[in-house]
């Protein structure tokens, strides 16, 4: 079962979650400039940064992949249900952000087509 991280549009926040079998704090952010958008750190329980400055955009299946071992097997999902992700109002409001811990399925993961493009016409 997916953990909601609460957000709120409240500017700076941090919030300190028990996912489970750890803890994390999240610091949520908003840059405002020529592209507005909200960032996101997230940092271990005795406070040791883990990543920082993750852009929260919907549509990735997964905003933790690429960004090193520090949280293998943990997915970070965020959903936008109306206008958009870049709204100094939007946290709590029209997006949302979901953790999976390892081992969880996260069904709102969307297949890759460039893994699937041309791949039933091929005779071998």
């Amino acid at each position: 079962m997916p953990s909601v991280i609460p957000v709120t549009p409240a500017g700076e926040r941090t919030v300190t979650v028990n996912v489970g079998p750890d803890i994390f704090i999240f610091r949520t952010y908003f840059v405002s400039g020529q592209d507005d958008h909200w960032l996101l750190d997230i940092k271990d329980g005795q406070e040791n940064p883990l990543i920082t400055g993750i852009n929260l955009a919907p549509g990735i299946n997964n905003l933790l992949k690429g960004m090193g071992d520090a949280l293998e097997g943990y997915q970070l999902l965020l959903l936008a249900d109306a206008g958009t992700e870049k709204d100094p109002e939007a946290p709590g409001n029209t997006m949302f952000l979901f953790w999976f811990n390892p081992g969880e399925e996260n069904p709102f993961i969307t297949l890759d087509p460039m893994e699937t493009i041309g791949t039933e016409w091929l005779p071998w």
